[in-house]
């Protein structure tokens, strides 16, 4: 990623991180929003599944190399 953004001039890289919802939590989370705020919440169902099927240990080997790479380049830092 940090050469492919060098190479389009783009000086700033923002990694969103990927988020999943179990099916119990999303399905709280659907009742929190229909009983406390009534409305309906369906959105995390994109987003569903029981594990993340990330490696921890790939995943920080595959951190530390992006992070060695950055150079000059910003990594903004996403909340």
């Amino acid at each position: 990623m940090p050469d492919v953004a060098r190479s389009l001039g783009v000086s700033v890289i923002c990694i969103v991180l990927y988020y999943y919802f179990p099916e119990k939590q999303g399905l709280a989370y659907e009742k929190l929003m229909r009983d406390e705020l009534a409305r309906q919440a369906y959105s995390w169902r994109g987003f569903h599944h029981e594990e993340s099927g990330v490696e921890a240990d790939l995943f920080l080997a595959q951190l530390e190399e992006y992070k060695s790479k950055l150079g000059e380049l910003l990594s903004y830092p996403y909340h």
